[in-house]
């Protein structure tokens, strides 16, 4: 069993809550429970495919480390006494968005046999339109152009945080009341590219 932790697509971590440790789990089921971290927000799912080929996998670098931990248990799972051929994912809240996306990623098939959504069903993914708006105003805050978008890699991590959280502030201040989706409203976020996730989850 996979599990994914909640917060969203931009905070939290497997081991926040005492609740996420697997011992117990595995004391009372035949199970072997493995949990991971990933990048969130504007490390996960900045979408710079706009700029450059490059960067066409930068808007799921949080769901691609998800997936590249389901290919580390497909191939190492048995030293642990688990079943790669019998891989439950599991998530709540934003683990179960997570659940939902992966659903819906064909690279992600294969690697898991049985998915488990304990709320945070994650319907419609980001749309590239809000994705780039969002990416802009986050660029904007750096004073960076469409040509420097290279830059990113020098600027000290602090910095890139609190130009995301201010992009974010204004562009989603007032999101349910202006946005009617989840998804347009979360911000960082797994993005609808016809590629990696061709699709909404649902």
């Amino acid at each position: 069993m996979v599990w994914l932790h909640g917060g969203g697509f931009v905070s939290g971590s497997c081991q926040e809550h005492r609740a996420y440790d697997g011992e117990r789990l595995s004391w009372r089921g035949d199970v072997v429970v493995v949990s991971l971290n990933h990048r969130l927000g504007l490390l996960g799912y900045l979408n710079l495919a706009a700029y450059g080929e490059k960067y066409a996998s930068s808007a799921h670098l949080g769901m691609l480390d998800i997936i590249t931990a389901l290919e580390w248990v497909r191939d190492n799972i048995a030293n642990f006494g688990g079943d790669p051929g019998n891989v439950i994912i599991f998530g709540q809240s934003g683990g179960g968005g997570k659940v939902g996306a992966l659903m819906a990623m064909p690279a992600a098939q294969g690697l898991y046999h049985r998915a488990i959504v304990q709320s945070g069903s994650f319907l419609r993914a980001v749309v590239p339109e809000r994705s780039a708006i969002l990416t802009k105003a986050f660029l904007g805050e750096l004073n960076l152009s469409a040509s420097q978008v290279d830059q990113l890699q020098t600027v000290p991590l602090q910095k890139l945080i609190e130009a995301g959280d201010a992009a974010l502030l204004k562009t989603h201040p007032h999101a349910p009341l202006v946005w009617s989706r989840v998804a347009d409203q979360l911000g960082w976020g797994p993005v609808v590219d016809g590629k990696l996730l061709p699709q909404h989850p649902f």
